[in-house]
């Protein structure tokens, strides 16, 4: 008995030893996204990500998987649409005694707004793993002039989204490259859009300041120069002070003569041009 005793012990104090030693290999120094730097470290993957961003950007746009979730319920709420069938929600929306997006989380409704959320955040996201790989950890892309052309396009992108969410929510967050995750707070509409502006700005200092063209594998299979690059920068950034407003007030306010100068800068300008994103899906 005595022996077996001894085995025991022998063995638990083993299993201890073994369950010890195995924790200590459990601890990483990133838990959320241990392998985030070895994934950004390729250079064709950090291209392939910033080219995916226009697919994701442009289909959230358009309504997403659904093919209109979103983008119809607001041409229902300007009074454009309807539908006595209620496809994404247009029906409920046409109701004019319930002006505005259907926030409540316990609403069916809900799904319609939520469609840009998550899918200019996951844009978004993409855009700044992008920007992380090129300004923090210097990653180089084939060459220093195809790096500043993903650059450019990821700061695009950046200033797409945060329109997007300046024109569609009353707050968002301002999430970029630099933004510390612990300390991020909700930023109201206005500080929105000039977050928006801002990285249009950057844009398209970085298309005028070099040449290249991008990807025609990104947009539906049409490439764009750094200088039509720069027009696509100056257009939205137009249309985002344009369409802010929501107000007669916010509207007399607005800053048009940075409209004017942005649109007299963009895609129709000299040797105007469509700018064609992705097919639908």
């Amino acid at each position: 008995m005595a022996r077996i005793q001894s085995i025991s012990r022998g063995l638990g104090l083993g299993v201890a030893a073994l369950m010890l030693g195995a924790c200590t290999t459990l601890d990483i120094s990133n838990p959320n996204a241990p392998d985030a730097k070895r994934a950004l470290a390729d250079p064709g993957g950090v291209e392939a990500v910033a080219g995916g961003t226009y697919r994701t950007w442009f289909n959230t746009a358009m309504g997403g998987a659904s093919q209109g979730d979103g983008t119809l319920n607001l041409v229902t709420l300007a009074n454009s649409y309807t539908a006595s069938w209620n496809n994404n929600n247009m029906r409920i929306y046409s109701d004019t005694s319930r002006p505005g997006w259907i926030n409540d989380p316990a609403a069916a409704a809900r799904t319609s707004l939520e469609n840009f959320w998550y899918g200019y955040y996951s844009a978004l996201s993409s855009a700044n793993d992008v920007m992380i790989a090129i300004t923090k950890n210097n990653l180089v892309i084939n060459s220093a002039g195809e790096t500043k052309m993903v650059q450019t396009a990821a700061t695009l992108m950046q200033g797409l989204i945060m329109g997007e969410m300046a024109l569609n929510y009353d707050k968002g967050f301002i999430v970029d490259e630099t933004t510390d995750a612990a300390s991020l707070t909700f930023s109201d509409r206005k500080k929105m859009r000039d977050a928006a502006l801002a990285k249009f700005d950057a844009a398209i200092a970085l298309a005028n300041a070099n040449s290249f063209s991008t990807p025609a594998s990104w947009t539906n299979g049409n490439s764009y120069s750094n200088v039509q690059l720069a027009k696509i920068a100056n257009t939205f950034a137009a249309r985002t002070i344009a369409y802010w407003p929501r107000t007669g007030v916010e509207n007399t306010a607005a800053d048009w003569g940075r409209v004017a100068s942005y649109a007299a800068k963009g895609m129709s300008s000299s040797a105007p041009f469509d700018f064609v994103p992705w097919c639908w899906m």
